[in-house]
């Protein structure tokens, strides 16, 4: 044994014990060359219930997983047509078997497949809450409040395809900052009892999030199983968490960040105008105005305009034709000091 008592450490240990010089603190251990009030403190450990996870780790994931709650509001407020809010609560290592015994049942219980990573996730919605956003894709209101204690029928099953489907998009792009990874939505059960997806004493990770909005509230659960996310345990606390912000906002000043920030971007849509000429007329001359009549803007027809993308001057451009069309050709980009 490596950490076996020597013969004068032994000795010590004898006489010191003759002289009634050693003390047993609470907790019950003794320091070899130690002071005993630097003796290192004692924790308790559930060999059922192992930490596979840092708190460090825990910390991150949740980090990761916000960006993914205020996504998926923002893809249910479309869908819904009406505001959904929907936070991270609770972040806790544990059990399948502890996970499903949460769950109520029947619920909403979809099965999700990692295209990179292998094993499956596990993504919940509580009654409290499927059965009101299935009141108001029908039709409803939202509000109601009845909940059936029976299996999901065909069409609830294909109105929660739909619904969860909405959740795969922004689940990969959450995950993308710590690697590439696409979910794709397989199963829909109504009972997570018979849904073994690993055995009952395999540690998962549980996500609780608290969705509201006007009419209902409730728990959406995601639950990631430790097989799926250990080959990224490593980068979580390393790599990936380098070009994340506080706010779980990707950083851009790194390639990673760069490429992420540039893909989201990259979709969103301007406003380009065209200023060609601009004048000034009095109330009266503008009531006077009939058909056929000509406005003089003292702008020569082939001087430059100015093209403004959401209302700053950018460029320079001449008017053209192409193909029957009016367009504009970019002749130069204006001074910075000249943009408005």
């Amino acid at each position: 044994m490596t950490n076996s008592l020597n013969s004068s450490q032994v000795e010590a240990l004898q006489k010191a014990l003759t002289a009634g010089n050693v003390q047993s603190g609470e907790a019950g251990v003794f320091c070899i060359d130690r002071n005993g009030s630097v003796c290192p403190p004692i924790m308790d450990y559930d060999f059922k219930r192992p930490e596979r996870i840092s708190k460090d780790q825990i910390r991150s994931l949740k980090t990761l997983h916000e960006s993914f709650a205020r996504n998926v509001a923002s893809q249910w407020t479309g869908l819904l047509r009406t505001i959904v809010e929907i936070e991270i609560v609770n972040v806790e290592q544990m059990t399948y078997a502890e996970y499903t015994a949460t769950l109520a049942n029947p619920t909403c219980f979809g099965l999700v497949r990692p295209d990179t990573l292998e094993g499956t996730v596990c993504l919940e919605l509580s009654p409290d809450i499927f059965y009101p956003i299935v009141d108001r894709l029908m039709g409803g209101g939202g509000a109601t409040s009845y909940i059936p204690d029976r299996p999901l029928t065909l069409i609830e099953q294909r109105l929660a395809r739909s619904v969860l489907h909405r959740a795969m998009s922004p689940l990969s792009d959450a995950w993308t900052t710590v690697r590439a990874v696409r979910f794709a939505l397989e199963e829909i059960e109504s009972n997570p009892l018979i849904m073994q997806v690993v055995p009952p004493n395999e540690v998962v990770i549980a996500f609780e999030f608290n969705v509201r909005s006007s009419g209902f509230s409730g728990t959406m659960t995601l639950c990631v199983p430790f097989t799926v996310i250990e080959p990224l345990v490593d980068e979580l606390g390393r790599r990936s968490w380098a070009f994340v912000s506080g706010d779980g906002a990707v950083r851009s000043d790194t390639p990673s960040g760069t490429g992420s920030m540039t893909r989201h971007i990259g979709k969103a849509g301007l406003e380009v105008t065209a200023t060609l000429a601009e004048t000034t007329m009095t109330l009266s001359e503008l009531q006077a105005l009939s058909v056929g009549d000509l406005i003089l803007t003292g702008h020569a027809s082939d001087a430059p305009a100015v093209l403004e993308v959401e209302g700053q001057s950018k460029y320079h451009v001449v008017p053209g034709m192409h193909r029957g069309s009016r367009v504009v050709r970019v002749t130069e980009a204006m001074d910075p000091a000249d943009q408005g």
